[in-house]
């Protein structure tokens, strides 16, 4: 079987989340989000990440705001306060992305994992999906986002996935957040999931990015395989809210929406740096307010500029191949 391959195609592609419960938006199941999630009102009302009807909805939304693909929020075996289980999920959503024109990958929620247990995570995953038509391809392997490599480091994740490549379980690799050239030893692309430098422009962080990855494809090394620049855009940033992060390294701040601006900003941002594939952070991490989602505050504001965006990037992509 032929898989379609994504490889050379300008791919808009959003992170969705898989792990929300009604509780969530009440705080009843997640009190420390309640305070953050509480100006945020989805025009299809709160919900279950895994009824068929929410998913089928999102995907109508994805549609509209002319996504290709969407990298599902993904934890191996992990169940949800519903009891149901990421893979119950995945696969709810794999079937209406389909149905919809649309594709999936995963994005490898892998923080807190020992090497063995993002090892098993990702062989269960490819075992299962790596020659699946509705998984999305990219020089014939199927594409697997990975979150939080700098947990493990770049010679940790080139073990794992060297030894998966040996029992003929391949992917493209994609960083979720990662912008080190160092970490080409296993990755084929390099993203940022969220431009919230303090020290530099969103303009700056993406030029540097791209230029880095080009000095990067001029070695030795990156003519052999050369490594890709994917570009983020997002509309906003809010995790001021969450209670639990406050004392974290990682704790983000946030960026004003602006009716809109933000997202052109970043928009302009992507474009200035010619990335191969432009990612959308997010289309529902409600929680940090990234979401594209249509909601009572915004109607479909924020679904309308992701398709203008959209059909810009694929025609520059096309003018600058």
């Amino acid at each position: 079987m032929t898989l379609p391959d994504a490889s050379c195609e300008p791919i808009v592609l959003a992170y969705y989340y898989i792990w929300f419960t009604r509780g969530w938006f009440d705080g009843s199941h997640t009190p420390q989000y309640k305070a953050t999630m509480a100006d945020i009102h989805p025009a299809i009302g709160s919900y279950d990440s895994h009824d068929p009807d929410v998913i089928s909805e999102h995907m109508k939304q994805c549609v509209k705001a002319k996504l290709d693909a969407l990298a599902v929020s993904w934890f191996y075996q992990k169940r949800n306060l519903t009891g149901a289980t990421s893979d119950d999920i995945l696969e709810s959503v794999m079937t209406a992305a389909s149905d919809h024109g649309l594709r999936t990958c995963i994005d490898m929620e892998a923080a807190g994992l020992c090497a063995d247990r993002l090892y098993e995570a990702l062989k269960h995953y490819l075992s299962r999906y790596s020659n699946d038509p509705r998984a999305l391809h990219a020089q014939g392997k199927p594409v697997v986002l990975c979150w939080a490599t700098w947990k493990l480091g770049a010679d940790v994740w080139t073990q794992i996935t060297k030894r998966l490549r040996e029992q003929g379980m391949d992917a493209f690799h994609v960083a979720s957040n990662q912008m080190d050239p160092s970490y080409f030893s296993f990755l084929d692309a390099l993203e940022c999931y969220t431009p919230l430098s303090p020290e530099q422009t969103v303009m700056e962080q993406y030029t540097g990015a791209r230029a880095a990855v080009d000095a990067y494809n001029e070695t030795p090394a990156g003519r052999t395989r050369p490594g890709r620049w994917h570009a983020t855009v997002m509309p906003g940033f809010e995790d001021r809210l969450m209670t639990d992060r406050l004392k974290r390294d990682d704790y983000a701040h946030f960026r004003m929406r602006r009716s809109g601006y933000y997202y052109w900003e970043t928009f302009a941002a992507a474009m200035a740096s010619r990335p191969e594939w432009l990612h959308v952070t997010s289309f529902n991490e409600l929680a940090e307010h990234s979401h594209i989602e249509e909601t009572v505050e915004d109607g479909d504001l924020y679904l309308r500029l992701t398709a203008e965006f959209a059909t810009h990037f694929k025609a520059g992509r096309t003018a600058w191949k």
